[in-house]
Order: C-alpha cells, then sequence, then structure tokens
C-alpha cells in the first residue's frame, strides 16, 4: 500500500504575452490549485517589456509579474529556465499554459500552436506538471 498523499507547496506559473481575455482567464484557473501563482511573460525589446508592466499594473490582478528577457525572440527558453530555477526548492511547480482555440475546427489548423509546443519541451526537460488551458474563440 502506498503511504498517506502528502501536501506540499504549490507554485503555478502561467507564461502569457499580454493582458487580455485570455489572461483573465488563465489567472482565474491557476488561482484555484495554487498557493502562489506567477505570471511569466518574455520579450525580446524593453519597449514591449515596459508595456505589458504598465498593462499588468493597470489591471492589477494581485498575482506578480516576472518578465524575462529574451534577445533570440524565443518563448519556450526563457520560459523553461524560469521554470526549471523556480522548481529547485523542492515544492511542486505546475505550469498553465492557455491555448487560444478557434470555435470552428476549420480554423483550428491556422491557428498558432505554441502551447502545444512549450508543453512538450517543458514536460519532457522538467519535473513539473504541465497543464493546457484551453481558450475557445467565438468566430
Amino acid at each position: 500500500m502506498p503511504g498517506a498523499p502528502a501536501r506540499a507547496s504549490s507554485l503555478v506559473i502561467v507564461p502569457l504575452g499580454e493582458v487580455d481575455a485570455v489572461a483573465e482567464r488563465a489567472v482565474s484557473a491557476a488561482l484555484s490549485p495554487g498557493d502562489e501563482v506567477v505570471v511569466v511573460a518574455a520579450f525580446s525589446d524593453r519597449a514591449t517589456a515596459a508595456a505589458m508592466r504598465a498593462d499588468w499594473a493597470r489591471w492589477d490582478p494581485g498575482v506578480r509579474l516576472d518578465i524575462v528577457e529574451s534577445p533570440q525572440h524565443s518563448l519556450v527558453h526563457p520560459v523553461l529556465g524560469y521554470v526549471e530555477q523556480a522548481g529547485r526548492d523542492g515544492r511542486q511547480v505546475a505550469v498553465l499554459i492557455p491555448q487560444v482555440e478557434p470555435a470552428h475546427r476549420r480554423f483550428r489548423i491556422l491557428q498558432n500552436q505554441r502551447g502545444i509546443l512549450r508543453a512538450g519541451v517543458l514536460s519532457a526537460r522538467t519535473d513539473v506538471v504541465v497543464c493546457l488551458l484551453p481558450y475557445r474563440l467565438n468566430f
């Protein structure tokens, strides 16, 4: 028989690129299971990062925003580095990746699949729980 389940401190990391309805849904979903929630954004230029900080401060969802520099215009590797660093203290880390999906199947092939790519890389290289959160567009 296995031992009794043990509750551990948890951190939910949500990679986002802007403040919008997707961000609202993702942060709301992350607040439910997590003791601590952090939104991570990766930008290659300081002006875009500053705009994100300003939008985040105006919205003020009560969640910390960490911005990671990404000189190669990559989203996956900066987020992966952040996740690896966050998991070093032994707590349970989950990454909640919002995945925008058009309502009609015929448009889904045109939709960017970055969420699936990030989920695959993160789950292959770390011991975190990776969750995709579908956000259905209504067009």
